[in-house]
């Protein structure tokens, strides 16, 4: 046997069955995007359980495009909406409590709040603001504390959860990034670390193509137009476990050519990330289309649209926005997103009517100028 041969031969024995993903070793695994990684689809219900929709109220004052980033804490839903700039508070209920901030340059003003986060043993909540080059910082409650100034740009950001934030600082070679990716601060925005440099010859890239979601001592990063996922240590700088998603060899370069935008088969992570010790959601452009993908971390299992059948729950969840403390995932969806929905989809939304019937109600409702719903679910962790 030839040295190639050899190879090849350890690669393949290293290979799950068809019901995982790709393993050759712990700290790097691939997960097909594009193809079924089960021998037999799941029906929705085998894989989602306690389904429940929460409506965030609505009224002639309080209109809302989209929940695009949601947390729970003390028995309260934060909703960041970021096309109208506004980050509003709603009991367990979805009954409007307060709002976090106004917008402007004022003392507790902000402009263009892209991502915030909450630390729950001080009970503040810290909101990026690019456009003021800063982190506004509140009390839950609402009480403004402070403004920290920063000395680059950046797309997103994460609270550490030891006294530290990193940022997802894209292609900013002009401020203190320089050529790195991601960014390490003290709580006052002070670069204590810079991760992952990007190559002298990239011309440009675009913020939702790349991500960084941190928790405690350790974060997931992606580069621009990336198909791999790398679990990162943040003390150390060191990737601690790669996951790789398969597009059948579908893969931007990092970076890339503006003028190739219609003649390319676009593939890649998107933004759609959410991530815990039981399973990771990652969300994917497969041949121009959003699509989702679940990994459970515990067995190695992986779902994507092909291996769920039956009705539309798979395709509407998505990557949920938050977790409650019981376990359950919290995902929204707009009026946008169910229209889109049941056009592309219109057989299994026919599926999901019979499957779900108490759920279709405050679905229909979103078409009528509601706020955005808030979907419960938890998952079935044998699967």
């Amino acid at each position: 046997m030839n040295y190639k041969a050899w190879w090849l031969f350890l690669i393949t024995l290293a290979v799950f069955s068809c019901s995982k993903p790709e393993v050759k070793n712990e700290r790097f695994i691939t997960i097909n995007a594009a193809k079924p990684n089960l021998k037999e689809p799941v029906a929705s219900q085998q894989l989602f359980k306690n389904v429940q929709i929460v409506s965030l109220e609505t009224n002639d004052n309080l209109l809302m495009a989209g929940a695009n980033q949601v947390k729970f804490f003390e028995d309260q839903y934060f909703v960041l909406d970021r096309q109208i700039q506004k980050l509003f508070v709603f009991d367990s209920q979805g009954n409007f409590k307060y709002q976090i901030g106004t917008e402007g340059d004022g003392p507790g003003e902000y402009r263009e709040a892209v991502d915030f986060d909450i630390d729950e043993v001080s009970k503040k909540l810290y909101m990026y603001c690019p456009e003021q080059l800063a982190i506004q910082v509140y009390v839950t409650s609402g009480e403004h504390i402070e403004r920290v100034k920063l000395d680059f740009y950046s797309s997103r950001f994460s609270l550490l959860g030891n006294d530290k934030l990193a940022f997802y600082t894209n292609y900013n070679p002009r401020d203190v990034s320089g050529y790195k990716n991601v960014l390490i601060t003290d709580m006052k925005g002070k670069v204590l670390k810079k991760y992952f440099p990007y190559p002298k010859s990239i011309q440009s890239s675009v913020g939702f193509s790349g991500l960084f979601a941190g928790n405690g001592d350790s974060g997931f990063y992606a580069h621009a137009f990336s198909d791999t996922l790398h679990l990162l240590n943040i003390e150390t700088g060191k990737i601690d476990q790669s996951i790789r998603f398969d597009f059948d060899g579908n893969e931007w370069p990092h970076g890339f050519d503006f003028n190739k935008l219609n003649s390319i088969d676009i593939s890649w992570l998107n933004t759609s990330l959410f991530y815990d010790d039981s399973f990771l959601f990652q969300g994917v452009m497969y041949e121009r289309r959003n699509r989702h993908l679940i990994y459970n971390r515990k067995n190695g299992h992986a779902f994507n649209e092909n291996d769920v059948s039956e009705d539309l729950l798979f395709k509407m969840i998505n990557a949920p926005k938050t977790v409650l403390p019981d376990g359950t995932y919290v995902s929204s969806l707009s009026s946008l997103g169910i229209g889109a929905l049941k056009k592309v989809y219109p057989e299994e939304w026919e599926q999901f009517e019979v499957n779900y019937p108490e759920l279709v109600p405050p679905l229909l409702a979103l078409e009528q100028e509601q706020n955005p719903v808030l979907i419960q679910f938890k998952l079935n962790s044998d699967l």
